[in-house]
């Protein structure tokens, strides 16, 4: 994510084969979670000893002893929550899944709650079971399957609607799950959804799904843009970051059609009031009434709204979150201005990819 290659070191896993960077001042697995990796963990300082593994190549500094280790010609036991890289180094680390390999399961969720955030827009709490642990990472989306689905994850065909959602609850909040769900008639599926979740006390899930996510914090600012209910994924990105403590800077741009539609703006105006590294700039793109129109609500598309607030397009990752069209917008109008293609991200580019 740097624009200097020669300050990191790279960090290979095996027995899978995967590699990521890693700065002299980072623990690996704190590199390896900036790059999306997902090492087995349940403490943060080396008390469960679930992240062990071997140093095969290399040589890293313990971050607490500063004790130097090096893999020569034999390996050494380490724990990556604990030990910084000292250039390249390659280990053997069990259980570690890269960006997007997590593995997806189906299980029954209790339906919670369904309450309304708008006219058209309800929030849906479900609850997975206990003693099922899901592994998810920020940003990641489930389906809703209604109809047959037993077999679905081993190969066997099955007959089951599926309905993608992002979910707006961080990985911390555990089993409790959160979605935004817009519906009307203009989109039929919309209205079949919300009617089995409003029928049904349980329904099934799959999960996780999607690549667009953040595991660790990134080096550089980051640049949220959101279009309606894409908020819903902004929210568990913005929410892990401030679990996590991050301080990064991070701006978020929320585009909707009317105020209405800001349905949770109190809740980005909080962190932006409570967090100096968070800034908050919703859009309105249908124009509002000149007695409400102050800082920062601003008028037009959210993507030329952002855009014109950059001042270094070297230094920055935008995560677009909503319709192919605002992605691809996004895109288009970042990429011209000279951003990187590779630093846009968005779950548009998996399921509605240009031809």
């Amino acid at each position: 994510m740097a624009t200097d290659n020669s300050q990191f070191a790279t960090i290979v896993l095996l027995p899978g084969g995967q590699n990521f960077p890693a700065t002299a001042d980072e623990t690996i697995l704190e590199a390896g979670r900036r790059a999306g990796f997902t090492f087995p963990q349940a403490c943060s300082g080396g008390n469960c000893l679930r992240c062990a593994g071997a140093l095969l190549c290399g040589a890293v500094e313990h971050q607490r002893s500063h004790e130097h280790i090096t893999a020569d010609g034999e390996s050494a036991a380490v724990l990556p929550c604990l030990v910084a890289a000292r250039g390249d180094c390659t280990l053997a680390v069990e259980g570690v899944y890269g960006p997007g390999q997590l593995p997806v399961v189906e299980v029954v969720a209790q339906v919670v709650a369904i309450a309304p955030l708008s006219d058209h827009i309800s929030r849906v709490h479900l609850r997975l079971p206990a003693g099922k642990h899901v592994e998810r990472l920020a940003g990641q989306y489930l389906e809703i399957l209604d109809g047959a689905s037993a077999g679905v994850l081993s190969g066997a065909v099955s007959r089951a609607a599926a309905y993608a959602f992002s979910i707006a609850s961080p990985p911390e909040s555990g089993r409790d799950l959160e979605l935004h769900i817009r519906y009307g008639e203009e989109n039929p599926s919309s209205l079949d959804v919300m009617a089995l979740l409003r029928r049904e006390p349980m329904v099934t899930l799959r999960l996780p799904m999607g690549d667009c996510t953040l595991a660790g914090e990134p080096l550089l600012p980051v640049l949220y843009i959101a279009g309606s209910t894409g908020f819903a994924q902004v929210k568990a990105f913005v929410e892990h970051a401030i679990a996590r403590r991050w301080t990064v800077p991070m701006a978020i741009y929320w585009g909707v059609r009317s105020l209405a539609e800001l349905y949770l703006a109190d809740l980005p105006e909080r962190w932006a009031r409570e967090h100096a590294n968070i800034r908050f700039v919703p859009v309105i793109s249908s124009g509002v009434d000149e007695a409400i129109q102050c800082d920062p609500i601003r008028t037009g598309l959210v993507h030329e709204a952002a855009l014109a607030d950059v001042d270094d397009f070297g230094r920055l990752l935008v995560y677009a979150c909503g319709s192919p069209a605002m992605v691809y917008a996004v895109q288009d109008a970042f990429v011209a201005h000279g951003l990187p293609a590779e630093r846009i991200f968005s779950d548009v580019f998996a399921w509605a990819a240009r031809p």
